[in-house]
């Protein structure tokens, strides 16, 4: 036991433990910064799914409440008018009529949806 050297013993005892929390400091970082993240993309989620869920009842709504609005200001006529083209265009015009006859309907959902957040702030 005389033979042990106890001073070189506590120090690579000292270094081992040392090493041992710096080891543990970065992993509690890590942690920490994970966490972070975590809190982050679970708040980005919940944010996406109540806009998802906006969209759908502003949709409803367009859809319900929206066709009389546009009975008045004469969107229908125009709406009936794109229905025959669609019926008799052929190719590429097809997709390009079908967008024309969703395009009130998009600007009105962009339209309440920009409400919405111009409203929130």
């Amino acid at each position: 036991l005389d033979k042990v050297d106890t001073d070189e013993l506590a120090n690579i005892i000292g270094r081992d433990i040392y090493k041992v929390r710096d080891e543990n400091e970065r992993m509690l970082q890590e942690v920490r910064a994970s966490h972070e993240a975590y809190q982050k993309k679970l708040k980005l989620m919940y944010r996406g799914i109540g806009i998802m869920l906006l969209v759908f009842m502003l949709f409803t709504l367009v859809m319900t409440i929206g066709s009389d609005f546009m009975d008045f200001i004469h969107v229908d006529i125009l709406q009936k008018a794109i229905a025959s083209k669609i019926k008799t265009s052929e190719g590429f015009m097809t997709l390009v009529w079908y967008i024309a006859y969703g395009l009130p309907y998009i600007i009105a959902i962009g339209g309440f949806i920009y409400l919405y957040e111009w409203i929130r702030k």
